[in-house]
């Protein structure tokens, strides 16, 4: 069959599906047809993901669907949804189909860690590297191209066998990494750290793409303000000039957040790009999202935001999340590190004060010269050795930023009570997976 006669309306079921979905819910869309209604349904397909954060995958069951292939504009309209919801689009056939609902209560309470391509993964392997921390107890790789082979490295350098994959057809493999724990709860199976994975296949023309999720109490909800002290956030940051974007995040499964674990940066990349726009991550209080971003601007239309920072034990945890830019219809400056004043005597520097020839040279949060009058960041005033805080600050010297109304329904802080939803194409190729999916539905 041609693309123009095999079609279906697909995006036009991939929106009924959306339909009622919860913030962060899962929809999966199985077919073996191209879309014919991409353009009409685009712009309400966007607004649909950007309002319920949902994760669309698309099962298409046939490495070719209607005799196109992958990279074919045709494929391109799936692609270019999944990516945008961070799901995955899987050409399956045989026993793949049959084998990808075993895949699917693996991504409850996950996070995507990394995700990238590679146009040649023949001559030269792609490598990469993903944390996992410490409260991971699973984590699941996803790799696509043809005859792909993946080796995995633990942080020590000791390769990790994988063991058969869950999911294996021509072009997809899912690979299961899982039990932190072994029977005594002691000992650890897998070790939390950076780990390093080789990707390699045997066809060159394909390339290969991998995607890396961790399942761990670990996770970010986010959103955009233009005013530090805001608390009800967008779902998207602003993309015309002379706008100040801030991000706010709430981080899940932080123990003693801001002593000894964090949230430490946001950077803003484009798609399968690297490095981008880095930004500091800084704690505020009397908030629903208690983490703010400097300011930044969008510098693109498609976004990749990459949260990184530390857990309560040490181990480093990455974010991934895609969205775009849309249009419209920093901390504050530090003080000195130092104040030179009058001479003054060797036992007269306060607070920690350093005594250099005469003078006392201050940390950050004092100043005077013996370093006993507290240094007021963000307008704050000094009355003794406390500061009176401009409205909005608060803390010991006025650097921690507050929202000035608490968001009281925050729309986040649970992997459950999520939507789930199947949009199954009728067809021969689907009638075994149908009744796997019907005979363990509430294993699912």
């Amino acid at each position: 069959a041609t693309p123009a006669n095999c079609a279906k309306p697909v995006m036009a079921a991939t929106l009924a599906g959306l339909q009622g979905a919860s913030q962060y819910g899962l929809v999966w869309v199985w077919t073996d047809s191209t879309a014919n209604d991409y353009a009409s349904n685009i712009n309400s397909l966007h607004t649909a993901l950007q309002t319920t954060r949902a994760v669309v995958n698309y099962v298409v069951a046939s490495p070719f669907p209607c005799g196109q292939t992958y990279n074919s504009s045709f494929m391109q309209m799936y692609y270019n949804v999944a990516e945008f919801s961070d799901g995955q689009v899987f050409l399956v056939s045989g026993e793949a189909i049959e084998q990808l609902p075993r895949y699917i209560p693996l991504l409850y309470n996950t996070g995507l860690v990394f995700e990238s391509g590679q146009v040649d993964c023949t001559t030269n392997p792609q490598v990469i590297y993903f944390p996992v921390d410490y409260y991971s107890d699973q984590f699941t790789v996803i790799a696509t191209g043809t005859d792909v082979n993946v080796t995995l490295l633990d942080p020590s350098g000791k390769v990790h066998t994988l063991a058969v994959p869950i999911v294996r057809s021509y072009f997809l493999n899912i690979w299961h990494v899982y039990d932190r724990f072994g029977v005594n709860t002691t000992v650890r199976t897998f070790a939390p750290g950076l780990w390093r994975a080789v990707v390699s296949n045997k066809d060159a023309s394909t390339g290969c793409r991998v995607q890396v999720r961790v399942r761990s109490p670990v996770q970010m909800y986010y959103g955009f303000v233009t005013n530090i002290h805001a608390d009800v956030p967008t779902t998207e940051p602003i993309l015309n000039s002379g706008v100040t974007n801030y991000a706010v995040a709430h981080m899940t499964g932080l123990l003693n957040a801001g002593k000894g674990g964090g949230l430490e940066y946001l950077e803003m990349t484009k798609p399968d790009t690297t490095f981008g726009e880095v930004a500091r991550v800084f704690p505020r209080q009397n908030c629903a999202y208690e983490w703010y971003s400097q300011s930044f601007a969008c510098p693109h239309y498609a976004l990749v935001i990459r949260a990184s920072g530390f857990d309560s034990k040490g181990f480093p945890y990455q974010r991934l999340r895609t969205l775009y830019c849309v249009p419209l219809s920093g901390p504050t400056t530090q003080g000195p590190p130092t104040t030179r004043g009058p001479t003054v005597g060797p036992n007269a520097c306060q607070n920690g004060g350093a005594y250099v020839n005469g003078m006392c040279y201050c940390s950050k949060y004092w100043t005077g010269p013996t370093c006993a009058t507290p240094f007021c960041f963000n307008g704050g005033t000094a009355v003794g050795n406390s500061c009176n805080c401009m409205a909005g600050f608060t803390g010991t010297n006025c650097d921690t930023n507050m929202c000035s109304t608490p968001n009281p329904t925050p729309a986040m802080n649970s992997p459950n009570s999520r939507s789930l939803a199947f949009v199954i194409q009728n067809t021969v190729e689907y009638e075994l997976p149908i009744n796997e999916i019907k005979g363990n539905i509430a294993y699912l």
